[in-house]
């Protein structure tokens, strides 16, 4: 009897079991669907996938505003000197140049040429210009007479010079451009250097070797054979009175431009040589009144001259300054060189850096422009303000001129 009531017990026990086992089961299916019709409900979350690295980057904005800030770097290089800066141009610009006193600037694109009077510094709105093209043309230099009324543009396409006059019209402040005469350039050596001498607006080519052409309203009044080769650098002085070839040779000459009784270019001959240097010469200077001028040579070495001289009665030139520059002695690595009319300071430019020195006490104010404006060229123009000078330098997207 006692066995018969513990099984009987024990199938109790596990029918009781699987009861309670039964309803937890549908317990738990109950809740398990109530929770997927509840999730299936909730708006789904969007996954953690590659994206979300891509919105981060997004958010890293200051990488385009930095590019921006290259783009207009002007304050930053020039500091507190006073510049301008041209720019808006249609296409790159190909070359610009001063006048004398370095108000007017003429800058010249593919098809077109521009013409700026920059009175003073700084600019503070884009200045009002005076524009002409040429549709045929291929423009590649650029050189405005000291007066600004007379323009010349080497047209590569034709291999001309094409030469314009500026007038002022009736209406006060209005201008004309016109075109007058072309220039053919020769053809057995290429052009290095043009410019304006005088008032009465003699056009002088300097070639790589050897020659030089005077040009008189499209009229050839000189060709000169100057015996030297592998021209580095020309320059007219001031007033256009003389001009020098620097050369291989370790020897400057300077040439008087002749003009008759009533002040019109005629000829031009030597009239002395400047003898010191050991090695060839890269540039010359003439200062603004025409009594002196300053050589670099690539010896190393500064030389400032008296050129206001009996050159007439063969009395020679006078060296009245000596100093050592030393980085002259690797032409290689100057991409150009250029001296203030005053003589005091001279500007070296070695790719994207200008570094201006001055020949008083040997300090130097260095500009470096971002890679994002190619520098082109440099040069010096005199300017009224004193012992100020304008500095002009012409990148392929924009045109500064720096007061120094």
């Amino acid at each position: 009897g006692v066995a018969m009531e513990g099984t009987t017990l024990i199938s109790i026990l596990v029918t009781i079991a699987a009861i309670v086992g039964t309803v937890l089961w549908l317990t738990s299916k109950k809740t398990t669907e109530k929770e997927s019709e509840k999730t299936a409900d909730e708006p789904k979350k969007p996954a953690e996938t590659k994206d979300a690295p891509k919105e981060a980057k997004k958010k890293k904005a200051p990488a385009v505003d930095m590019r921006k800030k290259k783009d207009v770097p002007d304050a930053t290089i020039f500091g507190s000197y006073q510049f301008g800066a041209l720019k808006g141009f249609q296409s790159e610009v190909k070359d610009a140049s001063f006048n004398e006193s370095g108000e007017i600037i003429a800058v010249a694109e593919e098809k077109t040429f521009r013409i700026f009077n920059i009175r003073s510094l700084p600019i503070t709105d884009q200045p009002k210009y005076l524009q002409f093209s040429v549709p045929t043309a291929s423009f590649s230099t650029i050189a405005v007479s000291a007066t600004g009324e007379h323009l010349a543009l080497v047209c590569k396409r034709n291999e001309v010079v094409m030469v314009f006059d500026v007038r002022q019209i009736k209406k006060e402040g209005q201008h004309e451009v016109t075109p007058t005469v072309t220039v053919p350039l020769r053809k057995d050596r290429p052009l290095l250097k043009m410019g304006w001498a005088g008032a009465d607006a003699c056009l002088v080519l300097f070639y790589t070797e050897d020659y030089v052409e005077m040009y008189k309203r499209g009229v050839k009044i000189a060709q000169l054979s100057v015996k030297q080769m592998q021209h580095a650098d020309a320059s007219i002085s001031p007033g256009g009175d003389f001009f020098s070839i620097a050369a291989f040779t370790a020897e400057a000459k300077i040439w008087k431009i002749v003009r008759d009784k009533v002040g019109l270019a005629v000829d031009a001959k030597k009239v002395m040589s400047l003898s010191g240097h050991r090695r060839g010469l890269l540039t010359v200077g003439f200062s603004e009144d025409s009594k002196r001028a300053l050589t670099l040579s690539k010896d190393g070495h500064a030389k400032e001259w008296n050129i206001d001289v009996r050159y007439e009665l063969s009395e020679d030139a006078k060296c009245i300054g000596n100093t050592e520059l030393s980085f002259l002695t690797h032409p290689d690595d100057i991409d150009g060189l250029a001296i203030g009319p005053n003589l005091k300071q001279i500007a070296v430019r070695k790719g994207q850096i200008v570094d201006i020195l001055s020949s008083a006490d040997g300090s130097s104010l260095a500009f470096s422009l971002p890679g994002s404006l190619p520098l082109l060229r440099h040069e010096f123009a005199a300017h009224s303000k004193g012992e100020k000078v304008r500095l002009l330098l012409v990148c392929r997207k924009r045109v500064y001129v720096v007061e120094v």
